[in-house]
């Protein structure tokens, strides 16, 4: 038995909107999840095991028959298992059409009948809320990485369908809705054989929008990630596992419903994972309350367990203070510049007002001056006389306060060759923070202890245009489509360079306008943004980056 308890920042019901959210129900409920079945003794076994479990539902994750049987007879069997209704279906690729099955006769007769209201294309794209009254759980599902309906749905930023799934978050945020759980054939990261066929694009959004629990198929076998704060397929960043106590993704793989195994293990992206098998058929079993989602792995046929548990804290929602650096060494009367990110979960509600403590014979301020969380604020700090300082920034929000110390050391006027390089500072965007497509203005401040000649600024690190301004500067860059980072650097007449980078990410969502009646949700008639186009181009190939460092976008893989 394999037993880890996963216990982080997990959300609160949002601030209430105009329409006002409704509170959680008390109550709780049980739902499965599993793919790639196939009608063998074991898949009948799964669906028999699952039908005697107690669930209120089960997802299952696609690929579903494999052209053992007819659709409608394997509909048959499972919901004789399940209950009429109760056996849900989101895509595989071998559910698209042809001998395999197909999706449009397969919810023919694996209808969508629980006690709720799923909006858009049942089977391919949909997500309804978890009891009707007084919802727990919002489960949106997705077609992203097949093709359906003779269409590849990529899910490149700012397409349909990656709008879907931001849109269906969004709004379940809004409502208060306290867990977020997607699920979909395909993956991204996995330490099996499968590759990157959602695209990291999909991944970041999902990750960026903090959805609880991402259910998937396709790997024939069952893995469970860490939390994860980040990802990047075939490259592992540690910063990516989430610290004790923070907000993490878990990333369960269930391909495990009675079609034969794939080989797991050894890959590239292994260490994001907690723990893998691929000897036992069975399913995921989530029990869901207010306050925890307490999973489950059941097995059928082998003896492989793994349970875990995300909790949800009762206690008032509180905030994180960081900064970047955490030490500075200035010539006498030379600014430096300290970021300090702000951060809370979800349904945090206040403000964070920062400032500065600091000693004698040296001064600072910092901008903004108090801040919603996520958010960043920029401390300048700076001072006459040579020493070692110690510099207090703190953050205050109503009884609640932070604290965090910079080692400030003033050096003695330099002689002779400048070699000091200036400091650089980005002020607005802010560090992870989210912006508009098209033209974006940057702002911020650059120091020298002999002057400033120049700034410049990027989005790739490789093309900069020049900057108004040099102590106190702005300009444009243009951004489209996902996570992407902005650069700024700062040249003294020396030649002497210095450079900084934000990452922020790029909402390619156009202006609503009448609700879809496919969809359920509002989506544009046409593309507004001329970005759209370079958007898919750059989830094909060109960089997209994550939270902290430079991630590798990449177009689905060829079928």
């Amino acid at each position: 038995m394999v037993s880890s308890v996963l216990v982080g920042g997990v959300w609160s019901p949002t601030s209430p909107r105009a329409s006002g959210p409704v509170a959680p129900s008390s109550a709780t409920f049980s739902f499965g999840a599993a793919g790639d079945y196939s009608f063998s003794a074991d898949a009948q076994a799964v669906m028999t095991r699952m039908g005697a479990s107690g669930l209120d539902f089960n997802i299952a994750l696609g690929d579903f028959m494999y052209g053992d049987t007819t659709e409608q007879t394997w509909c048959n069997y499972f919901e004789s298992k399940m209950g009429d209704g109760r056996a849900l279906l989101i895509s595989g690729n071998h559910d698209e059409g042809g001998s395999d099955g197909n999706i449009d006769v397969f919810r023919q007769y694996c209808n969508f009948g629980i006690a709720t209201t799923p909006i858009g294309d049942y089977g391919k794209e949909y997500y309804f809320d978890y009891p009707a009254s007084g919802p727990l759980a919002r489960f949106i599902l997705s077609g992203c990485g097949l093709t359906l309906g003779n269409t590849s749905w990529a899910c490149a930023p700012g397409d349909v369908h990656y709008n879907f799934l931001a849109n269906a978050i969004d709004d379940a945020r809004a409502k208060g809705i306290p867990w977020i759980i997607t699920g979909m054939h395909k993956n991204c990261i996995s330490n099996g054989v499968k590759d990157c066929a959602i695209g990291e694009a999909l991944q970041d959004l999902l990750l960026w929008k903090r959805v609880d629990l991402v259910l998937q198929g396709h790997d024939h076998d069952y893995q469970r990630s860490n939390r994860l704060t980040c990802a990047d397929d075939n490259l592992f960043h540690p910063e990516c596992i989430a610290p004790a106590g923070a907000w993490g993704q878990v990333i369960a793989i269930v391909g495990t419903g009675g079609k034969g195994h794939d080989a797991v293990g050894g890959t590239l992206d292994q260490s994001y994972f907690n723990i893998w098998n691929d000897s036992t058929f069975g399913f995921l079993k989530v029990d869901v309350s207010a306050t925890a989602l307490d999973a489950h792995f059941i097995p059928v046929n082998g003896t492989f367990t793994d349970a875990f548990q995300i909790t949800r804290t009762s206690q008032p929602l509180d905030f994180t203070l960081s900064t970047n650096p955490t030490g500075l060494s200035l010539a006498p009367d030379q600014s430096g510049f300290v970021s300090v990110g702000v951060d809370a979960p979800p349904g945090f509600a206040g403000t964070v007002g920062v400032s500065l403590s600091t000693p004698a014979g040296v001064t600072g301020s910092c901008s903004p001056s108090s801040l919603q969380p996520p958010g960043t604020s920029t401390c300048a700090i700076s001072g006459s006389t040579p020493g070692s300082y110690d510099v207090t920034i703190t953050g205050t929000s109503g009884s609640t306060v932070h604290t965090q110390h910079i080692s400030l050391f003033i050096a003695s006027p330099s002689t002779g060759t400048d070699s000091t390089p200036p400091l650089i500072a980005i002020g607005s965007p802010g560090n992870n923070t989210m912006v508009r497509p098209g033209t974006v203005t940057v702002t911020g401040q650059a120091s020298d202890d002999r002057g400033v000649q120049k700034v410049e600024l990027s989005s790739d690190g490789v093309s900069w245009t020049l900057a108004t301004g040099t102590d106190t500067w702005s300009g444009n860059v243009v951004l489209f489509g996902g996570e992407q980072r902005i650069y700024a650097r700062a040249t003294d007449a020396s030649g002497n360079v210095a450079t900084t980078v934000v990452s922020v990410f790029v909402e390619v969502t156009a202006p609503p306008v009448a609700p879809s009646h496919v969809l359920g949700l509002p989506v544009p008639d046409v593309y507004v943004y001329m970005g759209i186009a370079i958007s898919a181009v750059l989830a094909g190939g060109a960089a997209i980056l994550r939270r902290a460092h430079r991630r590798r976008a990449r177009r689905p893989p060829a079928r």
